[in-house]
């Protein structure tokens, strides 16, 4: 696994990707993680903490399709309207969905928040309907485990009474702030 991450100037925080191939070179790119932290120090001891290898950024910008895939996260990030989940599908990174989200019914919650557009928002209970459950707080915590937040939008699920959680928080904390954030960006808050 091969990382790196950048601050986000629009949000004031560090964005983490954590990219994995099998061939030992940055073709055939899976994304299998995003993360925010709010402090470098952070970031860089969770890369300590995790023996990640951290690629210098000259590396990525010579690489094609992962210097395409910085460009789509801060063209969205500077209030572009695009669709992340369906502009990287087309870059060919790999979002290994199905080993991400195991069971049947995760993939079926996921797959209904990964097509959410731009400024769409949807409710833990639609999700349920859609999917005939009423596995309303199951469908809360697949989505607090979204390894790749921005991509599959889990920001875009509200509460029936409001922002609902966002990275397993509920009350007034950083992540919901940051939900907060992403909402305004897309033009929902």
């Amino acid at each position: 696994m091969r990382v790196t991450y950048f601050k986000s100037s629009f949000l004031d925080i560090f964005i983490f990707i954590c990219l994995k191939n099998g061939n030992g070179t940055l073709e055939g790119v899976v994304l299998d993680e995003i993360k925010f932290f709010w402090k470098e120090d952070d970031v860089i001891s969770y890369i300590e903490k995790n023996n990640l290898e951290q690629v210098d950024e000259k590396l990525l910008e010579d690489q094609g399709v992962v210097s395409d895939l910085f460009n789509l996260i801060n063209e969205y990030l500077s209030g572009k309207r695009i669709n992340l989940y369906d502009k990287i599908k087309n870059l060919n990174i790999d979002l290994s969905f199905s080993k991400k989200f195991g069971t049947s019914f995760s993939q079926k919650v996921m797959e209904i928040v990964s097509k959410l557009n731009y400024g769409e928002t949807t409710t833990y209970s639609s999700i349920g309907q859609k999917i005939n459950s009423k596995a309303y707080r199951a469908i809360g915590s697949i989505l607090r485990k979204n390894p790749i937040p921005l991509v599959i939008p889990c920001h875009r699920v509200l509460g029936r009474n409001g922002i609902g959680g966002f990275m397993g928080e509920t009350d007034g904390g950083k992540e919901i702030n940051l939900k907060k954030a992403l909402l305004k960006l897309e033009g929902v808050v």
